[in-house]
């Protein structure tokens, strides 16, 4: 064999090793978008804040309406383009996720809310009273059994058919089993979390919280499997007291 021949299979073997070993090198992972922590500020009708999970520090988003002039106010995430289902206590609304407005569709009371996503469904607290509700007409779906105390933050983990709550006058995180109607204590944060907010991370699958009695400014990280809680920083403001919801990523 003529030596420009051997040096053209020699090439062309070094060739197809490489297209071999790079169709078995495994694909690099597509990124993990982390998701926004929305918050409504209690009795503050321009006060739709973002919080930075990782610092707790408060952005105003755009001009933050949310026509709250209430306290003890409850916020919800749905999809990443859905505007927020936000209460003003006395009433449901969409809250634009820009800040640029709010439209009502329910006369709904509620201090705390959740959206679950494999149901469509609502779920609203006030004063001790829990209910669904239909996102699209803004009825009341179904009664529901209450957790026994005045629960104010509630947040859904739709993959897992359970919604947990924390509140005033208890340190405990709560459970709500959708399937059964049932109520259940996972542990003791330690708090009590009078106007609270909470909002369940998909990606974490750790809980964020607002409304702790002993911090009123501070953003707070709870495990789901102990209540555990952590400190994540300082919102920066006065009282971060209100709803809390997160969104997931693009």
């Amino acid at each position: 064999m003529h030596r420009c021949a051997s040096l053209h299979a020699f090439a062309g073997l070094v060739a197809l090793v490489a297209l071999f070993l790079a169709s078995c090198s495994p694909k690099p992972a597509a990124p993990v978008v982390q998701g926004t922590l929305f918050f409504s500020q209690d009795d503050n009708a321009n006060g739709l804040y973002v919080l930075d999970m990782d610092s707790g520090e408060a952005t105003l988003v755009g001009a933050g309406i949310t026509n709250v002039t209430s306290f003890t106010v409850g916020l919800a995430g749905r999809g990443v383009d859905d505007p927020l289902v936000g209460s003003t206590w006395s009433t449901l609304h969409d809250f634009a996720q820009d800040g640029s407005g709010t439209t009502q569709f329910s006369t709904v009371e509620a201090e705390g809310l959740a959206y679950d996503r494999a149901n469509n469904r609502i779920y609203a607290i006030w004063n001790g009273a829990f209910r669904s509700v239909s996102p699209v007409t803004g009825a009341v779906i179904a009664t529901l059994t209450g957790p026994g105390f005045d629960l104010e933050g509630l947040a859904a983990d739709a993959d897992a058919g359970v919604i947990y709550a924390i509140g005033d006058n208890t340190t405990n995180l709560f459970v709500y089993e959708i399937a059964s109607d049932t109520w259940g204590v996972v542990g003791d944060t330690g708090h009590e979390w009078d106007q609270s907010g909470l909002a369940f991370d998909e990606v974490s699958g750790m809980l964020y919280a607002v409304g702790n009695d002993d911090d009123p400014s501070g953003l707070y990280r709870i495990d789901p499997s102990d209540a555990s809680i952590e400190l994540v920083g300082d919102t920066g403001l006065t009282t971060a007291e209100g709803g809390l919801a997160w969104v997931p990523g693009e």
